[in-house]
């Protein structure tokens, strides 16, 4: 990862915070952003990928500002 590519992920992220009020910026997003960026070169298109994923595939519960589903999945996780 170089700077210019450290930079859009940044820049992603940071839109993405925005468009999405309810999940902000969570960490571990850039899990799912960073490969986005070694197989896409246009930021406006890994954009919508990473829209796309989070609503699409319900990613979004897993980034949720409260955390429940995170919590939820760790604790039955923890039981197993």
């Amino acid at each position: 990862f170089g700077r210019d590519q450290q930079q859009m992920l940044f820049r992603v992220l940071s839109a993405y915070s925005l468009y999405c009020t309810d999940v902000g910026y969570s960490q571990g997003l850039n899990y799912v952003v960073a490969p986005l960026i070694l197989m896409l070169d246009d930021e406006d298109e890994i954009f919508w990928m990473m829209v796309a994923l989070m609503k699409d595939r319900n990613l979004e519960r897993f980034f949720h500002a409260d955390g429940i589903y995170f919590r939820i999945v760790n604790d039955t996780m923890e039981e197993l």
